[in-house]
């Protein structure tokens, strides 16, 4: 019997609330607002738009168009009446200089769903007036002429947005942007977005948990957090970075601070980086400075590289020409050094599979490092060497002198078999800025560690 009566309230309910949803339906209307506005030549055009989708076109009049197309339903047909009355009803500000349109007809919007039986929103309007609509549907879509100043300010929507001349600026928010070439974009502003654009101009960019894919675009001066930005094309790039991931295939160089982040880079001329626990992949570099910590750095080749304060990174490279850097802690792997070697270390390690015969410089000065250069061909060098407690390994057919052995030292001054102390040391350097030299000059001095030099 209490089973017969659960049942029945069961259905009891169910039946009253289908019942309310048909009666949530009662009334709906579609239909569509279609205004124009005339401008001059030199007018700016400011557009706001909220929880409503845009598509933008153009055209070669000198007004602008605005469509909306909406379609409403709600309980009381008093409601409806309301919102379209709000939808009718645009702040529009029109000057000789400025036309700037607001759309937002919602200030607030709460929404209340019970699945497959109702959707209860509660929205107030811009004028203040409350309405209760169980469902809303509202689309615009802007003409425009191609050549204006424009700015845009989106939420809670989607963006289709066709090439666009005019200088341009974007402020997103929550929204998906599809856009053509937008050569003259200016200044994009964004969070919680996705924007897919074919080109963006010398471009002021600051996001925060936005994707971006660019085909190609002018100067970037970025300001990014929780993010990712790809381009395939790209001028110089100025970076504020925190916890993204950014893509430039093709750029001219790169400079700027990053923390948390991974660098996917090609061929640059220079790049100045302040890096902390990011990973840095890229190819090519004629002139690298790095500033460094708890990062992993890839290189192909980079021509000179300057790494002034570098601590617990790991860095590789297939070849360097010339090298400097004040380290701790890191490991370093070259395949190849092609001209000088400035190495202040701490506890690093260096392994260089081949130091070019024709070598400027070595110089280090260290407290146990762990370090490993093998020189290829025959080459000639002048050598002063400063050891203590160090374990070494120095080619055999050198010819020391003013040796000193005391105290678990190893103090000399030598140079490769054949060469004299009054030969001329001839310097010169190549078209990257790449010093080598006919006779190279090698400086140790290192307390602990290991060194071979084969």
């Amino acid at each position: 019997m209490k089973d017969i009566i659960k049942k029945t309230g069961s259905l009891f309910i169910l039946t009253f609330l289908l019942s309310f949803a048909v009666v949530a339906s009662n009334y709906e209307k579609a239909g569509k607002i279609d205004k124009e506005f005339e401008i001059n030549q030199h007018t700016r055009i400011e557009f706001t738009n909220k929880s409503s989708d845009l598509l933008i076109r153009k055209w070669d009049k000198q007004a602008v168009r605005l469509e909306c197309n909406y379609k409403l339903k709600a309980n009381e047909e008093e409601d409806i009446a309301k919102t379209i009355e709000a939808l009718e009803n645009l702040k529009v500000e029109n000057s000789a200089n400025l036309l700037a349109i607001t759309t937002s007809i919602f200030t607030n919007v709460k929404s209340t769903i019970l699945p497959g039986l109702m959707n209860k929103i509660v929205a107030t309007l811009s004028n203040g007036t409350s309405v209760n609509l169980s469902e809303y549907e509202i689309e615009y879509v802007l003409t425009l002429p191609d050549n204006h100043d424009f700015k845009l300010f989106q939420k809670y929507s989607d963006l289709n947005m066709p090439d666009y001349s005019g200088n341009l600026e974007l402020d997103l928010y929550d929204v998906d942007v599809r856009a053509g070439r937008l050569v003259n974009a200016k200044m994009l502003t964004s969070k919680y977005s996705n924007i897919i654009v074919g080109a963006l101009g010398d471009c002021e960019v600051d996001i925060y948990d936005t994707d971006v894919e660019v085909e190609t675009m002018g100067l970037l001066n970025m300001k990014s957090k929780y993010s990712k930005f790809e381009v395939d094309v790209v001028g110089a790039v100025n970076i504020d970075s925190y916890d993204d991931k950014l893509f430039f295939y093709s750029l001219e160089s790169i400079k700027g601070q990053a923390k948390y982040t991974d660098f996917e880079i090609g061929n640059i001329k220079s790049g100045d980086l302040d890096l902390y626990d990011c990973e840095l992949k890229a190819k090519d570099c004629e002139k690298l400075k790095l500033v460094g910590k708890y990062s992993g750095i890839v290189f192909n080749n980079i021509g000179i590289f300057e790494f002034p304060d570098c601590y617990d990174n790991k860095v590789d490279a297939k070849t360097v020409g010339e090298f400097s850097t004040i380290s701790k802690y890191t490991e370093f792997n070259f395949e190849r050094i092609t001209g000088m070697i400035d190495f202040e270390t701490y506890d690093d390690r260096l392994t260089v599979g081949q130091v070019d015969e024709d070598f400027y410089a070595i110089k280090i000065n260290g407290k146990y490092a762990k370090i490993d250069l093998d020189i290829v061909g025959n080459p000639k060098f002048f050598i002063d060497v400063d050891f203590k407690y160090t374990s070494h390994e120095l080619p055999p057919d050198l010819l020391f002198s003013n040796i000193d052995t005391k105290s678990s030292k190893f103090v000399a001054s030598g140079r490769t078999e054949g060469l004299k102390s009054t030969d001329e040391v001839k310097v010169n350097e190549d078209n990257k800025g790449i010093r080598k030299a006919n006779i190279g000059k090698i400086t140790i001095e290192q307390y602990d560690g290991t060194l071979k030099i084969k």
